[in-house]
């Protein structure tokens, strides 16, 4: 949810950077959409996508948040980059987009980190008498 809200956000500002307030009657119109499509691609994406190589790096015993961090972007980057070289790679906005979802992969990397590893919260019968 956190990937699909950063995206929808990012979407919003771009078209609102690029085309002005002339936009807001499209983007009124579809960000609930736009929303749940990114929620459903960013949910794609760390079950299909994530998932081995976060099980592998587990395993391996690296566990922090530059790793998960680095994770999250690398494979926005890869993704986003593979499906921009069949269309205009050298586009100015084209490289904006790369980098703005590249950090967005990042920080939905922290999010799933610090969700997962997270300490668990103590209860009453975990404290000494």
């Amino acid at each position: 949810m956190a990937g699909g809200l950063c995206v929808t956000v990012g979407i919003a500002l771009s078209l609102l950077a690029s085309k002005g307030f002339a936009a807001l009657p499209i983007l009124g119109a579809q960000i609930s959409i736009l929303f749940l499509s990114a929620c459903i691609a960013w949910a794609a994406g760390l079950v299909v996508l994530a998932g081995v190589p976060w099980l592998v790096l587990h395993r391996l015993g690296f566990r922090s948040w530059r790793t998960a961090t680095t994770l999250g972007g690398t494979l926005v980057f890869l993704v986003v980059f593979g499906l921009a070289a069949g269309g205009n790679v050298d586009d100015r906005n084209a490289f904006w987009t790369l980098l703005t979802l590249t950090l967005l992969g990042s920080l939905v990397g922290f999010v799933v980190w610090r969700t997962a590893y997270r300490p668990a919260p103590e209860t009453p019968a975990d404290t000494p008498q």
